[in-house]
C-alpha cells in the first residue's frame, strides 16, 4: 500500500525534466521515478525512492535492516539517502525496477523479475528471516513455468504480488487465502479468481492496505476483500464486526458517469481511494457506519479541465495530483504532512505551499514525499529519525523541502540534452533520432515500474499494448550519462 499511482488519459505535451536546461545524469543525481515512505502506526519509519537508472536508493530508521545497507541494523538514523547494495547474487545487467515497503521489510523487483527482500521479513515473507541485504524470494513452486514476478504490494502485515500470466498471489497474514478462510501463509499462496468474475477477465493491478486487499480485473471491475470494519472495501457487509469478507466486487458508485469503469486503487490503513477512466475520484472507509462511496471534485481554484490522474493514501489522510501537475492534499494534518505550511486539519483538497510541478506524491505515516519535474525527490511532515531525507532528524516540515543525494562521481559526466521522442503523443512507437545500436531505452508508468526495456530497433521503441498515459522515457548509451525525458501514450 505503499507506492501505487496511475495516470489516466493521454496529455498532449512533452515535458523535459528540466526546462530550458540539460542535465547530467549520474547514479547519484539519475532523476527519481517513484518514491515511497512507511505507512504503518510506528514512527520510526523509513523511505524509499527508485531512479531511472535502476538504482535504489534508501533512507530514515533501521531497526531491522530495512534500509537494505551493509549493516547489522540497530535504531539508528539516516537522514541522507544512501544507495541500497545491488545483490552480488543478481543475473548481470538488471536493474531494480518496482519496490513495496511493508512494516519493517522491504520488497523489490529486478528487471529479471527476480524478487529480493530484507529487514525484518519474518511473517512477510517465505524465507521467514532477518537481514540487512538483500536476499532472493524462490518463486512459488506451483507457478507456471516461465512466469516471473510483475507487481508487488505491501500491507502491513501482508504482501499481493502478480506474474507474468496474470496470475496473483497473497503470503504473510493473516490474509485470504485459497482455501478461502483467513489464516497466516509463509509462502506465496495463489488468490483464486472470484466466481462471479466475467469470464476472460483476469487480475491487473493491486493494493494491500492493513489487512485487506484491493485488485482490479481487466474488465475494470474492481475488488476487495479482508477485514471491512472501517469499510474500507467499499460494501456494506461486515462494518464495524471484526469479520473477514472473500473476494467481493464493490459496486459502480450510482452517480458515476456512464460507461466508465475502474482504473486505479489505493489501500491504506483506514482508508481506499480509485480512480475512474473519466478522471473522477472516489474515496471511502475511515468509519465503521455505512457511508456510500464519496466523489472528490475537481477544486474550484483549478483550471477547468483539469482532471486526476494519480492518487495516494497515508494514515489520515490523502494526496492527489491533476493533469497541469499540482499537487492537492486533504486530511489528518497533525505533523504537516499536507505541507500547506500549517497543521489544521482539511475536508477538502487544498494546494500545497509551493505551489509546484510534480509527478509522483506518496504518503507514510504523518508524512509526505513527492517527486516534482524535474525528479527531486521533497518531504512535508513528521521527521523522527530522518524519514524525509532532508538530512535533518526530529525537525518537522510544514511545506515540502528537498531531499540530499549525495553525489558520488569524481567529476561530473558530459552533459547530454534530453532525449528527443516523436511522436508524442504515441501510440505504436516511439522515435529517438540519433541513437547507438547499443543503447538501452527503458520507459517506466506512473508507479515507477519498468514496463518496457529494449534495444532500439531503426531508432525506435516498440510501445504497443501499453496503457494510455504518461510515462518517462530514460536512454543510456555505453560510456554515457543517461538521460530521461517524459512521453505521452495515447
Amino acid at each position: 500500500m505503499k507506492h501505487s499511482y496511475l495516470i489516466t488519459g493521454a496529455l498532449a505535451v512533452c515535458l523535459a525534466l528540466q526546462t530550458g536546461t540539460s542535465r547530467a545524469q549520474t547514479a547519484a543525481s539519475s532523476p527519481y521515478v517513484t518514491v515511497a515512505g512507511t505507512v504503518s502506526p510506528d514512527r520510526y519509519a523509513c523511505s524509499l525512492g527508485l531512479r531511472a537508472d535502476g538504482t535504489l536508493w534508501s533512507w530514515g530508521v533501521n531497526q531491522a535492516g530495512q534500509l537494505g545497507y551493509n549493516t547489522s541494523g540497530g535504531l539508528g538514523a539516516y537522514p541522507t539517502p544512501q544507495q541500497i547494495i545491488t545483490p552480488a547474487t543478481a543475473t548481470p545487467g538488471t536493474v531494480w525496477t518496482h519496490f513495496t515497503i511493508a512494516t519493517n521489510a522491504v520488497f523489490a523487483l529486478r528487471s529479471d523479475g527476480s524478487l529480493w527482500a530484507w529487514g525484518d521479513i519474518f511473517g512477510h515473507g517465505p524465507t521467514g528471516a532477518y537481514g540487512s541485504l538483500p536476499r532472493l524470494i524462490s518463486p512459488p513452486s506451483t507457478a507456471a513455468p516461465g512466469t516471473v514476478w510483475t507487481q508487488l504490494s505491501a500491507g502491513s502485515r501482508h504482501m499481493l504480488a502478480l506474474r507474468s500470466d496474470h496470475s496473483l498471489w497473497t503470503w504473510g497474514g493473516p490474509t485470504y487465502t485459497a482455501n478461502g478462510i483467513n489464516q497466516y501463509s509463509n509462502v506465496p499462496v495463489p488468490v483464486p479468481t472470484p466466481a462471479s468474475a466475467a469470464p476472460g477477465t483476469y487480475w491487473t493491478h493491486i493494493s494491500a492496505g492493513d489487512e485487506y486487499s484491493m485488485a482490479l480485473r481487466s474488465d475494470g471491475t474492481l475488488w476487495g476483500w479482508g477485514n471491512n470494519y472501517y469499510g474500507v472495501l467499499g460494501v456494506y457487509q461486515n462494518q464495524g464486526a471484526f469479520k473477514d469478507l472473500p473476494p467481493t466486487q464493490v459496486p459502480d458508485p450510482p452517480t458515476a458517469a456512464a460507461g466508465t469503469t475502474w482504473t486505479y486503487v489505493k489501500a491504506g490503513n483506514f482508508l481506499t481511494a480509485a480512480l475512474r477512466s473519466d478522471g473522477s475520484l472516489w474515496t471511502w472507509g475511515g468509519t465503521n457506519v455505512y457511508e456510500p462511496l464519496k466523489q472528490i471534485p475537481i477544486p474550484s481554484t483549478a483550471p477547468a479541465s483539469a482532471r486526476w490522474m494519480a492518487i495516494t493514501v497515508g494514515d489520515d489522510c490523502y494526496g492527489a495530483l491533476l493533469s497541469d501537475s499540482t499537487l492537492w492534499t486533504w486530511g489528518g494534518n497533525s505533523h504537516g504532512q499536507l505541507g500547506i505550511g500549517v497543521t489544521t486539519f482539511q475536508t477538502n483538497p487544498i494546494q500545497e505551499y509551493r505551489r509546484s510541478h510534480w509527478s509522483t506524491v506518496a504518503m507514510g505515516n504523518q508524512f509526505s514525499l513527492a517527486i516534482d519535474s524535474k525528479g527531486d525527490i521533497y518531504g512535508t511532515g513528521f521527521n523522527g529519525l530522518g524519514a524525509l531525507g532532508d538530512g535533518t532528524t526530529q525537525t518537522n516540515r510544514l511545506v515540502f523541502t528537498r531531499s540530499l543525494s549525495p553525489l558520488l562521481a569524481a567529476a561530473p559526466p558530459r552533459t547530454l540534452p534530453a532525449p528527443q521522442a516523436s511522436p508524442n503523443p504515441a501510440h505504436d512507437y516511439l522515435s529517438v533520432p540519433g541513437l547507438a545500436p547499443t543503447a538501452t531505452l527503458r520507459l517506466h508508468d506512473a508507479q515507477g515500474r519498468l514496463v518496457r526495456e529494449a534495444r532500439p530497433v531503426a531508432g525506435r521503441l516498440d510501445v504497443r499494448g501499453l496503457s494510455p498515459g504518461l510515462y518517462l522515457l530514460t536512454v543510456q548509451e555505453p560510456g554515457q550519462a543517461s538521460r530521461a525525458a517524459r512521453v505521452v501514450l495515447e
